[in-house]
């Protein structure tokens, strides 16, 4: 599109009073922060210098109140032939490359609607089918310009075209309450990031209705042996392995992920694998036969696609041309691209350094050395926008915080002693637990991850906690590789969404030579980990904290109970002290130290005050307060004079001369 048509388009939507935002091309992500512009549009000024600063980007229009329009997005042909049979459809319509965008004016209504895809719609205001969208408050939607979208009438029709939006015949409002202790954000301030994620096959026990009927056949007869593991005798096991291979490359496709779900299969029902090349000529034969009894399964790029189909997931485009403004396709990386990669060192966090955006982290200790209550204080200082003792806030998150294991009378005395000592939160916290609604949900089942996914597309959060792994999946075997392969892919879809996991986790006790230990289950649970974080009680009574596995004070080079007495408020009692240590840390950065100290203390009338250990800015600072020489000051701070003399001009001061 010349620049003339798309410029001439942008100003029709702002003469409209549309809000319209930039997007990134391919990622469905805005370029700008928009949650200003959900309360007022951009200017055309402001629109054109985005033209000209995002140059073949494409471009959203915000839905809801502030441009005065509701959009419903059809992206399959039963989505459409449903939005049809509703009367939800309009003549002001854009053609999308999947489906339809159907435009209406926002009816002011007062009736309790928000933005919510169909695929997790409880079917009461909004029909529960797949590819069946509201865009709602807090949403948007791709408009022309944007590569791929069309309006079907001429634009200067719309205002004539657009009607107020009607609701579909079987529409209710009263069972879409949410739990009253996940608190609703302010559905205008934020997107929904969870609305395409597809968490189907990560659930470990089943796979829902996109299941293997052989694998579940097998099971049961596996299940009958003494060992679990059907004899090779007469078992049958190559017309089963066959016959399994040809049902799951429907689920998982044709490439290796089909190769290792077949020896999973034979490994996990059959006392022996199939030998001497049996194995791999039934897998050629199953691959060769569906290209060449299904070739509408490929896309024209002879890619199989139709297991994305079975998920939800919409296949990828044939490759088109590369536009001759776009940079060229690199397959390699050499030395002098380094410098492109290399600006920002520090990485993204919620508070940092300890919580980065879009990671999986695991917490992990001993039971009753204070994991949740270290985990429960520093994401309610996040959500409050505060540090948190040697933890620095950068961002406000949106935290929810699923409980499996605390008690009513434990959660409410902890939360409201939080609340009244740093502050609250609001909608920035929510918490779900099983007593809430008498509702238990294991996500080692299909049923309890669908669960997952709607509390994740409701509440929309930027942390999900679940704590513990072994009360949220309940009967996981952790020494199975396997079974932490499913939850590792569970965490790793909800981070790809934008979400940070934490995974809440118990230590195995120390060995009998009193050595700390680890992480409970299988090593391969540390795969997807990018942040490991042990949290360990330290007692000042040798006997007490060799009882309990904990670490003596005494047996450390500076024993935090002394500092942090001196930082606690008059007649404050020191309840607990935890030493925070980082295990596997994938982006460990200058604001990483190995070990802190986090303690939490009482006041006479029962607010909490946190204590701690310093951060390596807080030491910095003393060191040159107190006139510490330069090359001493390197030696105890053991990070690069470039980022100290960095922190130093932060803090307005200057690094002491030799």
């Amino acid at each position: 599109m010349a620049d003339n048509d798309a410029i001439k388009i942008l100003s029709e939507y702002v003469r409209l009073g549309f809000a319209i935002i930039p997007i990134k091309s391919g990622e469905k992500k805005a370029l700008v922060k928009w949650e200003c512009y959900q309360e007022k549009p951009a200017t055309l000024e402001q629109v054109l210098e985005w033209y000209e600063l995002f140059p073949n980007c494409n471009w959203a229009v915000i839905t809801g109140n502030v441009s005065d329009v509701i959009v419903v997005d059809c992206d399959n042909p039963t989505a459409l032939q449903v939005a049809e049979e509703y009367e939800i459809t309009s003549g002001a319509s854009v053609k999308t490359p999947h489906g339809y965008h159907y435009y209406f004016l926002h009816p002011h209504d007062n009736k309790l609607r928000k933005t919510i895809s169909g695929h997790v719609s409880k079917g009461t205001y909004w029909p529960q089918v797949k590819g069946l969208d509201l865009r709602y408050e807090g949403g948007y939607a791709l408009i022309p310009p944007s590569k791929g979208y069309e309006w079907e009438i001429e634009l200067e029709d719309l205002s004539d075209e657009l009607i107020k939006y009607p609701d579909w015949a079987g529409a209710t409002y009263e069972d879409e309450v949410q739990p009253e202790l996940i608190q609703q954000k302010n559905p205008a301030t934020v997107i929904n990031k969870f609305s395409d994620l597809d968490l189907t096959n990560t659930a470990i026990e089943g796979a829902g209705k996109n299941s293997n009927e052989t694998e579940k056949k097998f099971k049961e007869i596996a299940e009958q042996y003494p060992d679990g593991k059907i004899a090779r005798g007469g078992s049958g096991i190559h017309d089963a392995t066959y016959h399994f291979l040809a049902e799951e490359l429907l689920l998982v496709g044709i490439g290796p992920e089909l190769e290792a779900a077949g020896h999973r299969f034979m490994e996990t029902y059959f006392s022996e694998p199939l030998k001497d090349g049996r194995f791999e000529t039934s897998l050629k034969t199953v691959r060769d036969k569906e290209r060449t009894n299904h070739p509408e399964r490929f896309d024209a790029n002879n890619n199989y696609t139709y297991h994305l189909k079975t998920k939800g997931v919409t296949p990828i485009p044939p490759i088109q041309a590369t536009p001759i403004q776009a940079k060229p396709k690199r397959n390699i990386l050499r030395s002098d691209d380094a410098a492109e990669f290399a600006e920002g060192k520090d990485i993204a966090c919620w508070q940092s350094p300890w919580l980065p955006k879009a990671s999986i982290i695991q917490v992990h200790g001993y039971s009753g050395h204070g994991k949740s209550l270290f985990l429960q204080h520093a994401l309610h200082h996040a959500a409050t926008g505060l540090h948190f003792g040697p933890f620095n806030h950068e961002d406000k998150p949106n935290v929810l915080y699923l409980d499996f294991e605390n008690g009513r009378t434990t959660w409410g005395r902890r939360v409201e002693q939080m609340k009244s000592s740093f502050g609250n939160p609001k909608d920035n916290l929510g918490y779900w637990t099983p007593w809430l609604n008498d509702e238990y949900i294991n996500l080692r089942e299909p049923e309890g991850v669908n669960k997952l996914l709607e509390f994740l597309n409701e509440y929309n959060p930027d942390v999900l906690v679940i704590d513990t792994v072994r009360s949220a999946f309940a009967g996981i075997k952790e020494n199975s590789s396997e079974e932490w392969s499913s939850l590792n892919q569970l965490a790793i879809n909800i981070r790809n969404a934008g979400c940070t996991v934490i995974l809440v986790h118990h230590s195995n006790k120390p060995d009998k030579d009193g050595a700390m230990g680890r992480e409970a289950g299988s090593t391969n649970q540390l795969t997807a980990l990018e942040t490991q974080i042990k949290v360990t009680q330290v007692m000042e009574d040798a006997d007490a904290a060799k009882a309990k596995a904990a670490i003596f004070a005494g047996d450390l080079s500076t024993n935090p109970f002394h500092y942090m007495r001196q930082q606690m408020p008059i007649d404050s009692v020191l309840q607990m002290v935890m030493e925070v240590a980082f295990g596997k840390c994938r982006e460990w950065t200058d604001l990483h130290d190995l070990k802190q100290y986090v303690g939490i203390a009482v006041r006479p009338d029962g607010r909490s005050y946190i204590c701690h250990s310093d951060g390596p800015k807080e030491r910095l600072k003393k060191l040159i307060d107190k006139r510490t020489p330069r090359d001493l000051i390197l030696g105890k701070m053991g990070r690069p004079l470039q980022t100290l003399e960095q922190w130093a001009k932060e803090m307005k001061l200057g690094l002491p001369k030799n």
